[in-house]
């Protein structure tokens, strides 16, 4: 969420969201490169601010900094992705977070 006060639960089995929401857009900064979108998304709360500092702190790519950071909690391999859109089932069973990460090139 794009502040404090918006819950990031998704209590529903099945969601359909726009992120950051219907109000709010993403905009890219003036510093040409690889940028990355990453939402995760967890059976438990999240410290993201933790997260973030943990990512800050390790080298690689970002593929393998959030691999990292998250560990045996996080694997995409129990995760289906759609072909057409930015979409996902997945099964949590064996893992409690998911990532969809979106990699954009800008000038």
């Amino acid at each position: 969420p794009h502040n404090d006060r918006i819950s990031a639960a998704l209590t529903y089995r099945s969601n359909s969201i726009s992120i950051p929401d219907e109000s709010h857009f993403i905009k890219f900064d003036d510093t040409p490169g690889t940028d990355f979108l990453c939402v995760l998304y967890s059976k438990e709360e999240l410290n993201i601010k933790n997260i973030k500092k943990r990512l800050e702190n390790q080298k690689g790519t970002f593929y393998e900094k959030i691999n990292k950071v998250l560990g045996k909690q996080h694997d995409n391999n129990y995760v289906k992705w759609a072909t057409d859109e930015i979409s996902f089932e997945g099964n949590t069973d064996k893992i409690s977070i998911i990532s969809a990460i979106v990699e954009i090139e800008h000038y």
